[in-house]
């Protein structure tokens, strides 16, 4: 249990996030029970059907044995597969996650990356078959040029390439893409997401391109012409093609409150206006995968939704491709594991990305066909479009990956024409909000270059570079990015200007004749991007700080914002003289710093992809697609804005303590007697102890807490004491899913500046996976000690190890009767309930 001195220590000088429950969607569910399939157009795909193709799949599924066919619709992790394994079942897919590497290597030069996709394909098309060997395909996620690849270009993530509205260049970036894709003998890319954030406080919302369907449609079928073809040439008529995939289906970007994975609670005429169109855009243009999405759909997870993925996309539709699962998205339908899940085939899921277990989930789906859970005419219609794909791109065709043209050639994955186009599209994303007269720089001031993200390239690239965060990065994994700073100080160098040291500022107005501070969001990816506000300063005092200090001094400020979503930063733009929303822009830090400058001949255009709030919660915004620039003016006026807010937390339904990530009210800390330490990485080893990300539904949304000795304990720590008394009356739990071997010496602590507790876990079930579910006066009985919880965490009264997922304080709404003295109450079936309301 954490010592009262650390907690001390942790406590001192944090900040208490507030939470929102203010949200575009009702939060009145709507009725399903009438549907209109009528409502979904007909898709005339670019892609047109070849009956030659399909008699050659209609002599090979009927040469196949029902295990074969079943492994073509297997997709494991190059981390959990190996050739001998796919020599040994065939299957038919794998896929590289993010941070995932050939050898694990992230320095894996693309002579690796070829060489794994050689012996890859070597042992999918070894001989001792009596059917035709099948080549394995393989996905990646590039989805801002090739991110995991070194030395990549890298482009502006899809939040600015709305503000872009160039459809064109979109084009080109799906072609550029393409090139870097093919150039590692990957044949597949999970993009593009053509969700709409409907809620900026999404984690995923950068990877949308906004919040116009319109334009999501017109982009979503750019990008698929620039990835497969068929626009201006054949679709797979070159060599540098790729397979592409539009996601996530159906609804992901419009979840109450913004949560990743969450519930979309609208009528299906919205979901198909706001939320569909770049599907209609993307499959008409020829996409041939559609991956389902985490999400649900008025309660019911896309995933298992047979009206959806089946009535609607196929058979209404008429999508003939295929469906491929997102990661062990299956596995959070009710009644399925991430082993075994027939409900999802049977609705229409195709393909089951299923990274690390995907040996059991072929043997469980093989006996699942043989016990009659899923029919035989399934399985043949998954593989007959698995293969129609694999037909249709090539890949039947293909020669050795190392023996293909373009394959091997490093020059496509950086080089001046891509450099040109990632320039141009930061560039033309880039929105003007304020500028008082202090831009166009000359470029012979002498400038201070100042910010978080000034030095920090993660800040400019986002999430999904290099790792799936963007986290745990350093300079040379991204020899080839320029950053907003260098480049601004080669344009000063050009023309005559000064930058003056960060390190030697002194805060004086006599030192620089302006300051350019370059701050925003640090990377994230997927749920650890999900905030319960937008107010920008609550999450960085810092920045807040020093544009306040620089505005005393009188020296004039000009602001680059970094961001994967506008949020509100009224402050901050007040303390600024000119205020530019950046984005991600990505490798080319030229396109943001040529248009700070006049020489450059270049005036801003982007326009805004969504609302930009001018109140925390929405209530007064700037329109989606208004545009500032030297010529018209910029969008606001030298005014100030108002500064005072209130996060009304409403009727908050649950508190996080860990969802993937750490709750915004907490810090991860472990600890062994008197000392302590951050968990702040993925993994973290201190005192003989070691915190790691795991799997548990969707990726690294677990940790592995593995003790050494007793006392020793991991905790969620408050940034400030919490007041959890009014949970209480509402009888609210304490719930979390947890696996763990041996459960004898683990048990879940809290620390009060009233009280600490313990509860034994040695009841809790070993082996599977369990969800427990205890009452807060379980752990808290003394109701005066709520008012003041400084931590909850785990502790060990010797060697121990438990994985853990999806803890939070929620309001116990299912009755269960738990005796405290047991402290568990739930099944070993891993069916948890998340909250999503």
């Amino acid at each position: 249990m954490i010592s009262k001195k650390t907690l001390a220590l942790f406590i001192a000088g944090s900040l208490t996030a507030c939470s929102s429950d203010n949200s575009i969607n009702s939060n009145e569910t709507p009725s399903t029970a009438d549907r209109n399939p009528e409502i979904w157009p007909v898709v005339e795909s670019s892609v047109a059907a070849d009956q030659e193709i399909e008699a050659q799949i209609d002599a090979l599924i009927a040469s196949m044995p029902l295990e074969y066919k079943v492994a073509q619709m297997v997709q494991g992790e190059i981390r959990h597969v190996t050739p001998e394994d796919v020599r040994k079942y065939r299957l038919g897919s794998v896929l590289n996650g993010g941070g995932s590497f050939p050898n694990q290597d992230r320095a894996a030069s693309v002579a690796d990356w070829v060489a794994l996709a050689d012996s890859l394909y070597d042992a999918s098309v070894s001989e001792g078959l009596d059917f035709q060997p099948i080549p394995i395909i393989w996905g990646t996620d590039a989805v801002h040029g090739h991110n995991n690849v070194r030395g990549a270009t890298l482009f502006p993530h899809n939040i600015g390439l709305g503000a872009a509205r160039n459809p064109q260049l979109i084009y080109e970036i799906g072609r550029a893409t393409a090139e870097q894709v093919t150039a590692t003998a990957i044949d597949w890319t999970f993009a593009p997401t053509v969700a709409v954030s409907m809620d900026y406080r999404w984690g995923r919302a950068y990877e949308s391109y906004g919040q116009d369907p319109a334009l999501v449609h017109d982009y979503s079928a750019s990008v698929v012409y620039g990835l497969q073809g068929g626009r201006n040439d054949e679709v797979f008529s070159r060599s540098t093609q790729v397979v592409s995939t539009v996601k996530h289906f159906l609804g992901d970007g419009g979840t109450t409150r913004g949560v990743d994975q969450g519930d979309t609670a609208i009528s299906e005429q919205e979901l198909f206006d706001i939320h569909a169109q770049g599907y209609v855009g993307g499959l008409n243009a020829g996409a041939q995968t559609v991956m389902a999405s985490f999400n649900s759909w008025n309660g019911e997870k896309l995933h298992g939704h047979q009206y959806l993925l089946t009535d609607v996309l196929k058979d209404r539709m008429g999508f003939d491709g295929f469906v491929v699962g997102d990661w062990n998205g299956h596995g959070q339908l009710p009644g399925c594991t991430v082993e075994r899940c027939a409900q999802a085939i049977n609705a229409g899921v195709d393909m089951i990305m299923v990274p690390e277990d995907w040996e059991a989930f072929l043997l469980n789906t093989v006996e699942d066909v043989r016990n009659g859970d899923i029919s035989e005419a399934r399985i043949d219609d998954a593989v007959r479009r698995i293969l129609r794909v694999k037909f249709r791109a090539g890949v039947m065709s293909s020669v050795k990956p190392s023996e293909r043209e373009n394959v091997g050639d490093v020059a496509l994955i950086d080089n001046p024409r891509h450099r040109e186009i990632a320039q141009r599209a930061a560039r033309e994303s880039q929105v003007l909000l304020k500028n008082d007269g202090v831009l166009p720089l000359s470029g012979e001031e002498r400038v201070v270059i100042l910010g978080n993200g000034a030095e920090d390239i993660s800040r400019q690239l986002g999430g999904w570079s290099i790792t799936w965060q963007g986290t745990e990065t350093t300079a040379e994994d991204f020899p080839n990015v320029t950053s907003i700073a260098e480049a601004i100080s080669n344009i000063l160098e050009a023309n005559g200007g000064t930058v003056v040291s960060a390190d030697t500022f002194d805060g004086n107005a006599a030192s620089a004749d302006v300051a350019v501070v370059i701050f925003g969001e640090p990377p994230y990816a997927e749920f650890n991007g999900d905030r319960t506000h937008v107010v920008y300063s609550e999450l960085d005092q810092e920045s807040l700080a020093l544009l306040s200090s620089l505005k005393e001094q009188g020296i004039p400020v000009v602001s680059v914002f970094l961001s994967g979503r506008p949020m509100w930063t009224n402050p901050e733009i007040n303390r600024s003289n000119a205020f530019v929303a950046s984005w991600l822009p990505g490798s080319m830090g030229q396109g943001v710093a040529e248009l700070l400058f006049a020489d450059s001949g270049y005036d801003y255009s982007g326009q805004l992809p969504g609302e930009w709030p001018l109140a925390p919660n929405f209530d007064r915004v700037i329109e989606m697609g208004r545009a500032g620039s030297y010529a018209n003016g910029a969008i606001l006026d030298d005014v100030m804005l108002d500064e005072n807010y209130q996060i009304d937390d409403g009727n908050q339904a649950s508190l996080d303590l860990f969802k993937g990530k750490v709750g915004d009210e907490f810090q991860m800390v472990m600890s062994s007697a008197a000392e302590s330490t951050l968990v702040n990485d993925k993994v973290v080893s201190a005192f003989g102890m070691t915190v790691a990300a795991s799997d548990y539904r969707v990726q690294e949304d677990a940790r592995t807490l593995s003790f050494a000795s007793a006392g020793q304990s991991v905790d969620f720590v408050a940034n400030s004491p919490l007041n959890l008394v009014d949970w209480r009356r509402d009888d609210a739990v304490i719930r979390f899913a947890m696996q763990s071997s041996d459960t004898s010496a683990l048990a879940l602590t809290v620390n009060s500046q009233h009280l600490t507790n313990s509860v034994n876990l040695s009841n809790v079930p070993s082996g599977d996976w369990v969800e427990v579910s205890m009452p807060l006066y379980c752990l808290i009985p003394d109701a005066h000690a709520l008012s003041s919880v400084q931590a909850i965490g785990f502790a060990a009264d010797g060697a121990a190890q438990v994985t853990i997922a999806a803890m939070e304080i929620t309001l116990s709404n299912d009755g269960t009767d738990v005796t405290c003295g047991n402290g568990w109450a739930g099944t070993a079936t891993g069916d948890l309930i998340w909250n999503e309301d």
